[in-house]
Order: C-alpha cells, then structure tokens, then sequence
C-alpha cells in the first residue's frame, strides 16, 4: 500500500513540475529597448571595481531592428548593429543569453553574457577574469 502512494506521489510531483507555464512578460529584446547609463564596472584579474566618470555621460541606447548606438557626452562614439543569441555561460556553466556588437562572419566568437536585473544591465564578458559593465535604465522603448 505504501508503494503504491510513494508512486502516485511521485507521479504527481514530476507532472506537476512538467505542468509549469513558461513565465509572462515581455521578451528580453523588448526590455532591452530604451537607453541605458553606464555606471561601472567590475572584474579583471584583480576583481576590482571602478565606478564611471562622473564627467562622463556614457549612454548605451538600444533601438528597434536590433540597432544600437553608444554617446559619450551627447557624442557618438560607436554605432552599428547587435545580435542576441544563446552561448554557455562561464558564470552559471548554462546556455545563457549573449549579445555581439556589430556581428560579422571574419569576427571571432567573442560574446559577452546579457542580463537584465529590474533597472539594471549586466553586459559581463563571457570569459575569465572579464569585466562586467553594469548600466541603468532611463528610458525605456524607444
């Protein structure tokens, strides 16, 4: 009798956990949109961290169509396309979300692992002792 409840238990917890719905909400290349301050960075062989220039305004905008454009100080600093893709992560050992600046087929696999965090960006270079750049929201859908 006891098996025979161990097994139904067993049975409806793994269809209960295959049952989950996928979460809602908006897909990360919509939340992405907008433009995003940087305001630091973080890692490198030594694991330090350096906030941003406050005599700099470094935003990064990302725009429909997969386009993005950086300023420094209401100058454009680098312009061009991206591409977000999955690679595995050497922070989680997942496959992970990446993005690539201005991709091209001569261009190395670099990527560089993408993460959103409520306002916060995390673009962290998909490699040890990487940096990771973190960026706050101030507009979004652009």
């Amino acid at each position: 009798m006891k098996a025979v409840f161990y097994s139904l238990m067993v049975i409806l917890l793994l269809s209960s956990a295959t049952c989950r719905k996928p979460p809602r909400g908006p897909q990360l290349e919509d939340r992405l949109l907008g433009e995003w301050k940087y305001i630091g960075k973080s890692g490198g062989y030594a694991g330090k961290h350096e906030k941003a220039d406050p005599k700099l305004n470094h935003i990064l905008q990302f725009k429909n169509g997969f386009r993005y454009q950086q300023k420094i100080n209401d100058q454009v600093s680098e312009q061009g396309s991206y591409e977000l893709y999955k690679a595995k992560s050497i922070y989680s050992g997942k496959e992970d979300l990446a993005i690539r600046f201005n991709p091209t087929s001569s261009q190395p696999d670099k990527n560089s692992v993408i993460s959103l965090r409520n306002d916060t960006l995390i673009i962290a270079d998909n490699v040890y002792d990487g940096f990771k750049m973190e960026y706050i929201s101030l507009k979004q859908h652009l």
